[in-house]
């Protein structure tokens, strides 16, 4: 038996979700009823194990921080180290004393974010001549970037290690966005369109991820 979480929303659909600790997430209507998910998640068993198996070999590859360890600082080597005070020098990103490893390296991360990627996504912007409201770093987990109805633009700080070739797809996405609030034939027609290589790209920004790409709260 598959056990599972069920999250509840106004959405009109049901959803899985193997999440990066190799645990099964369903997103549910809120009325929808206990019998009617057991069956959607038995129905699709063969690709919950599919995928559990691809997370899970996906977690043995991935790099934990740890203190004399490697991270990756768009696409480049930084080593960790400890020093007086948390911060990021050449080749280096140094802990402060007494500080939470990965909480601290989430916060020096999201600094390099927002110094690095928000004028990167006006640049881009300008240079694709699609008008933006406002750029905004997050802690996303989830989701690389995000448009919002009123064409602000959220990128997770997450992305800020990889290579800035491979950032640029999720900026040209989301900037995509502002022309077309959906996934339809004509949003993917405009990204195809700026960016013939736009899939290549995402696939190897996935990869990345899989290796380079962590969490605060928990190595997973």
């Amino acid at each position: 038996m598959v056990e599972y979480r069920i999250i509840r929303s106004r959405r009109k659909t049901l959803s899985l979700c193997v999440e990066r600790d190799g645990s099964i997430t369903v997103r549910a209507p809120l009325k929808l009823s206990a019998d009617e998910i057991t069956c959607f998640v038995s129905s699709h068993k063969g690709w919950i194990e599919q995928h559990t198996k691809r997370v899970l070999a996906a977690n043995k590859e991935r790099v934990r921080p740890a203190v004399g360890g490697t991270v990756m600082l768009l696409g480049k080597p930084y080593c960790i180290a400890v020093g007086e005070k948390s911060g990021v020098e050449k080749n280096v990103i140094r802990i402060g004393f007494g500080r939470a490893l990965l909480e601290e390296l989430a916060r020096l991360f999201a600094l390099e974010a927002k110094a690095r990627l928000i004028p990167m996504t006006y640049a881009i912007a300008q240079r694709e001549a699609i008008p933006v409201s406002s750029v905004r770093i997050t802690g996303a987990q989830t989701r690389y970037g995000s448009c919002s109805a009123r064409n602000g633009i959220c990128l997770s700080w997450r992305i800020v290690s990889a290579p800035p070739e491979l950032i640029e797809p999720v900026i040209l996405h989301e900037l995509c966005h502002v022309l077309h609030h959906d996934h339809s034939r004509a949003f993917w027609t405009e990204v195809y369109g700026r960016m013939p290589d736009y899939d290549e790209k995402k696939r190897a920004l996935d990869s990345w991820a899989r290796r380079w790409f962590f969490n605060e709260k928990e190595l997973v």
